[in-house]
């Protein structure tokens, strides 16, 4: 009972962490997840990695989605997972932002836990689809979790050398 009781207040904490999307608006989406890692280290002694590229430029309408996206995920290890370590990704290559959460925790089906009655990863899958991404979850028994989700970026018009089409001039 003792155990459960402090896992439970654990997970109290995480969740009213959650409550304070703040950390969205004034760390930007790389202070945030540094933010949500640096709580998952403290709270739940787990180490954590966050590999940024440079030059990396997320869309404002894509942050909040990718840091729920985040915070599910991580939920997802703490209550289940029982992985000491998670390493997040977010790279940029040249039209695709890809945002990848990796733990080395018991892993799982995928096939059976979808059919269940969490909605934690359709609700992934979902805010992945609002924002013109694909989620795909890979997993195995034993073998911890990763999370790929893929986003197309609008290609960026370069206004000095935009010409508009002939039949609109």
């Amino acid at each position: 009972i003792g155990n459960i009781s402090t896992q439970m207040l654990k997970e109290m904490r995480l969740l009213l962490y959650d409550l304070r999307p703040l950390a969205l608006e004034q760390d930007g989406l790389i202070g945030a997840i540094k933010r949500r890692l640096e709580t998952l280290e403290s709270r739940f002694e787990v180490k954590t990695v966050l590999e940024v590229d440079e030059n990396i430029n997320v869309p404002t309408r894509i942050e909040q989605e990718l840091y729920r996206i985040i915070q599910e995920a991580i939920n997802n290890t703490v209550k289940h997972a029982e992985a000491d370590r998670v390493i997040v990704r977010l790279r940029q290559a040249r039209e695709y932002l890809e945002l990848e959460i990796e733990d080395n925790g018991i892993g799982f089906d995928p096939i059976t836990s979808e059919s269940g009655d969490g909605i934690g990863l359709s609700s992934m899958r979902e805010r992945a689809k609002s924002i013109g991404g694909t989620l795909i979850l890979y997993s195995l028994p034993s073998q911890g979790s990763r999370i790929n989700v893929r986003i197309k970026l609008q290609p960026k018009i370069n206004e000095e050398t935009f010409e508009l089409p002939p039949f609109i001039k």
